[in-house]
């Protein structure tokens, strides 16, 4: 999208209070290490910084101009616009902008595997079109009005990422997005500190349908799938679901999956109305290889072979952060430190458990989930429950929230029972590094915790991937 100074007036109502030398504005930018020729710079007021503070770097960056609340942002050349409320006009400036979008706008939301999903849809649908993203994770309001500003008017597909953490969040969400076709990942326990229960997440998500969504793609293991779909149909989109082999009936079904630890790869089959297309990837759980199914269907739609989909997902490679696996002599890491909840938590220990059936001796190295408000107790207990149930070998747990959780869970010494309880990411590696040193089995050590515990910090750096 392509900005010219009178039109960031028209667009927002803002006021502008130097002329500077701007001719165009080529994107839009709330961080000032972004900013670039021809960037408008937007300063907002956060809660542990203000944009205001970072005008003079933005300028230094190149950036053209800024949209400002104070007075006296003034810098040689610099275009300043003044508004009331810089958040708010962002946020219009987006509306505006979802306006103008010539292509189809695909909206993606659930507990787990959102920005999986949208990562599938892209590398599909890109192979023959012009196809735009939100960058990252920015599934916020303000991330997703930034994106639907930078976004090119001409694109095909331009797909949006929703996350909420409290109620009302989900319809300004919407109301920016317009979504014509809505992607429902699993629901389950995450942000609950804001939003109370499963059942409210679900509802508050349910808010992305709008009356411009044509089309629906519905987990069907979801829980309260009967409900969740009754709340779409509010709006009467076409209601496409997906689910695995316990799900049969499923218009989208991931009919068997085999993953083979020594060469990190998996075989799978999904059912798409008469095709069964076969893929050998490198897709690790069949958690994720499910979030397939619904960029399948839709590429098959828009005209993209099935040759040309089981070829572009064999090339797919993990993200970083998102079961990311490394050999490391005779080792395996995993590198799922992205973020985590329950759902996504129990998803990375099954594939560590893949590994134990293959005689791997496997390790644990989990940090608290966050943001699970009443549930969080009880979650962190179900989870050390679930370790010891699989019997994997040994868990290093860090975090206040595990360490109370094992408390209640374990009796007696909890390093007899194969779990440690650490302070420090470094503790923590020098209990793994001094033991895998002298083990003779072939081993895999999974690391994952939510975002701010930063479990990477817990990666020896030679082991990190590049």
């Amino acid at each position: 999208m392509r900005f010219k100074p009178g039109e960031i007036e028209s667009l927002t109502g803002a006021t502008m209070v130097s002329r500077g030398s701007a001719g165009l504005f080529a994107r839009i930018a709330i961080d000032s290490r972004e900013c670039s020729k021809d960037t408008l710079f937007v300063a907002l007021r956060g809660e542990r910084t203000d944009g205001h503070n970072f005008l003079t770097d933005a300028w230094k960056r190149g950036a053209a101009g800024a949209l400002v609340e104070k007075d006296g942002c003034f810098l040689p050349d610099f275009t300043v616009f003044r508004v009331t409320d810089t958040e708010n006009t962002l946020k219009n400036l987006g509306k505006a902008c979802t306006g103008l979008l010539q292509g189809t706008r695909l909206a993606f939301t659930g507990t787990v595997g959102k920005t999986t999903a949208k990562r599938f849809f892209q590398e599909l649908l890109s192979s023959r079109f012009q196809v735009e993203a939100t960058p990252r994770s920015f599934n916020t309001v303000i991330g997703m009005a930034v994106s639907l500003c930078n976004f090119s008017v001409t694109s095909s597909y331009y797909l949006l990422e929703a996350g909420i953490n409290h109620p009302g969040e989900m319809a300004e969400l919407s109301s920016l997005a317009q979504a014509e076709i809505a992607i429902f990942t699993p629901f389950g326990e995450g942000h609950l500190e804001g939003l109370r229960d499963v059942e409210t997440v679900a509802r508050e998500k349910m808010r992305l349908v709008c009356g411009k969504t044509r089309r629906v793609y519905l987990y069907t293991g979801n829980r309260c799938f009967a409900s969740i779909r009754d709340l779409a149909k509010s709006n009467r989109p076409e209601i496409v679901t997906f689910g695995g082999p316990d799900h049969p009936s499923s218009h989208i079904v991931l009919e068997e999956f085999t993953f083979e630890p020594d060469t990190v790869r998996s075989r799978f089959q999904l059912r798409i109305g008469r095709d069964r297309p076969l893929f050998r990837s490198k897709i690790v759980s069949p958690e994720v290889a499910l979030l397939l199914g619904p960029a399948v269907h839709f590429a098959l739609e828009c005209g993209i072979t099935l040759p040309q989909i089981v070829e572009r997902t064999e090339a797919m490679v993990a993200s970083p952060g998102r079961e990311t696996l490394t050999w490391i002599g005779n080792g395996v890491v995993i590198d799922d430190t992205y973020n985590a909840n329950p759902l996504s938590m129990k998803k990375a220990i099954h594939l560590l458990d893949g590994f134990r059936q293959k005689g791997y001796e496997t390790w644990a190295v989990l940090g608290d989930m966050l943001e699970l408000g009443d549930a969080s107790d009880r979650a962190h207990q179900e989870l050390i429950r679930f370790l010891l149930k699989l019997r994997i070998d040994q868990v290093i747990l860090l975090g206040a929230v595990f360490h109370r959780a094992a408390d209640q869970v374990l009796s007696g010494d909890a390093a007899g029972q194969g779990v440690f309880l650490v302070s420090s990411h470094a503790e923590g590696t020098a209990i793994f590094r001094e033991k895998l040193a002298i083990s003779p089995r072939k081993w895999v050590i999974l690391f994952k915790g939510s975002r701010a515990m930063e479990m990477e910090r817990a990666i020896p750096m030679e082991w990190r991937s590049p």
